[in-house]
């Protein structure tokens, strides 16, 4: 797709949403691999979704629980996850990085989040919380393999801090970028 841009200079319309991760990964593969689309603000996730089937864009990211079933019966193709590592329960989709790409990473992440000054001993105890819920009941195993195809997993509140951190550098290194 991002040699076909560079082909065809402003052709390939590409669906973000603007200021989302959908949008800085636009600019990475600008950026860093030299694509040339068309970029077009196109809604949210299902927003974009439609746009794609109905030929109103030509390429965007989504979620794969949102396409899963428009995959398997032909309606899109999957180029690549942009997550570092496949989920435990997608094989069969390379990465971007896998693919030479690697600059083009976004690893989601949902986070639970405190107002600032939250003590810290509440902190710990929704982490211990969230972490309980993820090791060990099944109804929430079963629900996140089924919506989300991975296994369940929770971050610690240190290393949640330094994701959130990687994201922001990440997102703060392209923001001259962002128009």
């Amino acid at each position: 797709m991002i040699e076909a841009s560079k082909a065809n200079p402003g052709q390939i319309k590409f669906g973000i949403s603007t200021g989302g991760g959908v949008y800085i990964a636009a600019t990475i593969m600008s950026k860093e691999y030299g694509a040339e689309f068309n970029i077009v603000d196109a809604g949210d996730a299902s927003s974009r979704l439609t746009s794609i089937l109905g030929g109103h864009i030509d390429a965007s990211i989504v979620p794969y629980s949102g396409i899963k079933e428009y995959i398997e019966n032909g309606d899109v193709k999957v180029l690549s996850t942009l997550l570092e590592e496949k989920p435990d329960l997608i094989q069969d989709i390379p990465t971007a990085k896998e693919q030479g790409y690697d600059n083009l990473i976004l690893n989601t992440m949902y986070a639970c989040l405190a107002p600032e000054g939250t003590n810290e001993a509440v902190i710990q105890k929704l982490n211990e919380a969230m972490q309980n819920v993820a090791q060990n009941n099944t109804e929430y195993d079963e629900e996140v393999k089924k919506y989300n195809y991975q296994n369940p997993y929770v971050l610690g509140v240190e290393e949640s801090k330094q994701e959130l951190k990687t994201q922001t550098d990440l997102f703060m290194k392209y923001a001259d970028d962002l128009q």
